[in-house]
């Protein structure tokens, strides 16, 4: 993990727009632009404001309609494939990444953190909570789960085993 302090004293711009995310399973590489992460564009105030807003619409739409809900979550592809620095997607500039780099292990970070604060607030609403994150990490190991001209979606495979995973734990669910 490099800190910002050494990504911005030892790399240009014009080296920044370079940078690809490489891949590899065996021998087999491929790169891939920058890539949808664990939010780090976000400060920590942000994130928990996003997760609350997006758990408040779903305890509305539970409440209205009288629904038993399961909530999946799937991790970013930046987040299952983990190189040791991933450059992100950046949707706006944040106050801690503005050049688009995250090491690996700092995404995780954020990523775990993330899904606590989700499965906690959700979970207090008796909505379920599956987290496909270390099976699609497991996955992830073998074979390039995502699409090669559309990198932010899952390929044929890759929403295969994500379906196979949720038919497999669906159930935890509604116990």
């Amino acid at each position: 993990y490099l800190p910002n302090k050494e990504l911005d004293s030892k790399h240009s711009k014009l080296n920044l727009l370079r940078i690809t995310n490489k891949i590899c399973f065996d021998s087999n590489c491929i790169s891939l632009p920058p890539l949808q992460s664990a939010s780090p564009e976000l400060t920590d105030n942000q994130l928990k404001e996003s997760i609350d807003f997006t758990v408040n619409s779903i305890i509305k739409f539970k409440d209205k309609y009288k629904a038993n809900i399961c909530f999946l979550y799937i991790p970013s592809p930046g987040t299952i494939y983990s190189p040791k620095v991933l450059s992100f997607q950046q949707y706006k500039e944040g106050p801690k990444y503005k050049q688009g780099l995250i090491g690996g292990s700092e995404n995780l970070r954020r990523s775990l953190n993330i899904r606590k604060i989700f499965k906690s607030r959700l979970l207090n609403q008796d909505i379920g909570f599956i987290d496909s994150t270390p099976y699609l990490k497991h996955e992830a190991n073998f074979r390039y789960l995502h699409g090669l001209n559309d990198y932010k979606h899952f390929s044929y495979i890759g929403y295969k085993i994500l379906g196979e995973y949720v038919s497999k734990n669906i159930s935890e669910c509604f116990i």
